[in-house]
């Protein structure tokens, strides 16, 4: 009767022990193409996953809204006609065991214009809450490791040798930061890399991004580094002494430069961009050496 028992006990860990090796699915990535599709059109999603056991997989797809097309490891969505942010789900089973996996698309239809034109000659007056007059001027282009860089130069009236300047590159869909310099940076070049890339088109509200970054001065001398937070916070009508401005949209960056520990820099800034013109309106907070300092102008005339 005791060796019956003994036999019945290790025939059951045996079986436990057989259940326990099933392993689940291992999903290996998720990914969609495009991530932003226009209202009514169809983005292609994959997911790439793996069984230990080798076991068959099946795959379930679900969305909250929009329409599933296809079945198996690659299909088609459809997204709705109403803009936003969608989450489509995938579970994976091998017939026991079942992991999901996320994923989430933009429904989004892009607003025409150039949201930060950049061409030599391209002037921007502004005013600010105490009536000085700030200016930026595209006055010049260089070529930086095969890229075309403008330098846009920022002038404020009533304050003594406040000259900045700013050296910035456009691609398809981004505008690039790669230094600045003049009387904020200490009469000096800050070099920043990677470069800081200060909007992703298209905008669209709640995207964000970030980047951490490296300072140095042209002799390669590392002065410090950082990180810059983007976010593009609404889409709205704005009206500025310059004009009405639809569509604009209003991002704020949030950035820090520290050396060994210590912060340096600690700037919160709001822009507002206006298809065809650029920057309307403006609020900088800036933060060194323990002073807070804000500067909230409007946009008073253009030329582009």
């Amino acid at each position: 009767m005791i060796r019956l028992i003994c036999a019945l006990i290790l025939l059951l860990l045996i079986i436990g022990c057989g259940e326990d090796e099933q392993s689940p699915p291992i999903i290996f990535s998720l990914t969609a193409n495009p991530k932003i599709v226009s209202p009514s059109e169809a983005s292609t999603i994959t997911v790439e996953a793996g069984d230990p056991d080798k076991d068959k997989l099946l795959y379930q797809w679900t969305a909250e809204n929009g329409k599933i097309i296809g079945e198996g490891k690659t299909i088609k969505w459809e997204s709705p006609d109403k803009e936003g942010k969608y989450e489509i789900t995938v579970t994976v089973s091998d017939g026991i065991n079942s992991v999901n996996k996320k994923i989430y698309l933009r429904v989004w239809t892009p607003r025409p214009g150039d949201y930060y034109p950049l061409a030599v000659g391209n002037k921007w007056v502004y005013k600010d809450k105490k009536d000085n007059i700030i200016t930026f001027e595209v006055i010049d282009t260089i070529d930086i490791s095969g890229t075309k860089v403008f330098v846009k130069r920022t002038t404020t009236s009533n304050i003594e040798d406040a000259t900045n300047y700013s050296y910035i590159s456009k691609g398809k869909d981004i505008i690039n930061q790669h230094a600045v310099g003049g009387s904020s940076a200490g009469d000096d070049t800050l070099i920043f890399t990677p470069i800081l890339p200060l909007y992703k088109f298209p905008l669209i509200p709640d995207e964000s991004w970030d980047i951490e970054f490296q300072v140095n001065v042209p002799d390669g001398f590392f002065v410090g580094n950082g990180k810059a937070i983007y976010k593009v916070l609404s889409e709205e009508d704005i009206t500025v002494k310059a004009g009405t401005f639809k569509h604009v949209f209003q991002v704020e960056e949030d950035f820090v430069w520290e050396i060994f520990g210590q912060q340096l820099d600690h700037t919160i800034s709001k822009q507002w961009l206006a298809p065809n013109v650029g920057i309307i309106k403006f609020i900088n907070e800036q933060t060194r050496g323990g002073e807070t300092f804000i500067t909230e102008a409007e946009l008073e005339s253009y030329l582009i």
